[in-house]
């Protein structure tokens, strides 16, 4: 099975109202869609997110390179690609293990060793910036069935935070979950004030990322002086590089992101990396439809963090359930989540299908795109 061609498909939606994070809100969804056709007319599909103007000309450029390869021979047919960055190497690896799965009539998570469970707990993650968006969010995450819930902090005042967090967390009833979000708002002071200020209250999950990542000595010295585990990574970009991490014992939780990392096969090696020293993980998935399924399909394979195999020894995974036309439009599956729970098809490759029509709705003209 060669590699025929390749065709992108970019993709732009502007988001009314925006929503967003202590980085800033966010006014569009972006994904380059990346369709790989075989020799034997087999179709993979892949994804990469991120800024258009970047990554299209980058895909363009690096993809006819592997054009002729052998798709089964994946590792080969990614080096051939050069020194890409890691999101237009993982856009493409996806592509080649959906393919790969639909030639061996298999899903993805039975090609990467097989599946520990086809049945994984999902968070819902809350973009609430403004704050004001809070109450409604969490009421929507609670409605449709989740037991656990990540908010966004760090865009206001530490106190107004901590306020915010002791509402939510009232908010929610006993034995529902949460976890915090800073997007790495905090130096190292305020970090310690907000993790004492919530790490006796019920229920909480984690501290993600309240400072830069960068700064792995004072995330080893704030985790050696609070009790919430503290969580972080989805930034870092490769297996390698979050090595630093881990010898510092700066986190309890890994949450790296496959786009990120740059693809299947560096996250199977940082999960291990991260297990061998005692370090749970939990994936982010935030934006594309495509990624966020490979990435479950790799970590239905994860061995727990815990003896045993039920639901607790697991970390859950990332669940957007902010307006996204790119997890509602263009992907149609089999797969299903009821309840904050995702249940894994047995439908090979990554068991999707993608809406041409919408493609074509969603296409950016490759004219303006917005800077925010």
């Amino acid at each position: 099975m060669h590699i025929d061609r390749i065709d992108i498909h970019p993709l732009l939606a502007l988001l009314s109202p925006p929503y967003g994070d202590a980085n800033g809100l966010k006014y569009y969804r972006a994904s380059l869609l990346v369709e790989a056709t075989m020799s034997n007319g087999i179709i993979g599909f892949g994804e990469a997110t991120g800024r258009l103007p970047a990554l299209v000309p980058e895909a363009t450029q690096r993809y006819p390179r592997v054009i002729g390869m052998d798709a089964r021979n994946i590792r080969n047919v990614l080096k051939q690609l050069g020194d890409v960055s890691p999101r237009v190497r993982c856009g493409l690896e996806i592509a080649l293990w959906d393919a790969l799965g639909k030639l061996t009539e298999l899903p993805l998570y039975q090609l990467l060793g097989g599946s520990v469970r086809t049945r994984l707990t999902a968070y819902a993650s809350l973009q609430n910036i403004p704050h004001s968006t809070t109450a409604h969010l969490v009421t929507h995450a609670l409605q449709a069935g989740y037991r656990k819930l990540k908010m966004k902090i760090g865009a206001s005042s530490v106190e107004t935070d901590i306020a915010t967090i002791q509402t939510v967390r009232a908010m929610l009833p006993k034995g529902v979950q949460l976890a915090v979000d800073a997007n790495e708002a905090y130096h190292y002071p305020a970090a310690l004030r907000v993790a004492r200020a919530i790490e006796h209250l019920p229920d909480m999950m984690w501290l993600e990322e309240p400072m830069p990542i960068s700064q792995t000595d004072d995330y080893a010295a704030l985790r050696s002086k609070v009790d919430i585990p503290l969580a972080g990574g989805e930034n870092v970009r490769s297996a390698a590089d979050f090595s630093t991490l881990i010898t510092a014992k700066s986190l309890d939780i890994a949450t790296p992101d496959l786009l990120h990392i740059g693809g299947i096969l560096e996250m199977n090696s940082l999960i291990s990396i991260a297990q061998a020293r005692g370090i749970r993980a939990s994936p982010h998935t935030f934006d594309g439809a495509i990624a966020r399924w490979a990435a479950i399909h790799l970590f239905a394979g994860m061995q727990p963090s815990g003896k045993g195999c039920n639901d607790e020894v697991f970390e859950p995974i990332e669940w957007d359930i902010m307006p996204n036309p790119f997890t509602s439009d263009i992907v149609e599956t089999s797969h299903q989540i009821i309840d904050g729970m995702i249940l894994l098809s047995d439908q090979p490759g990554l068991g999707l299908s993608v809406n041409r029509d919408a493609l074509r709705q969603w296409r950016w003209t490759g004219e303006s795109f917005p800077s925010r």
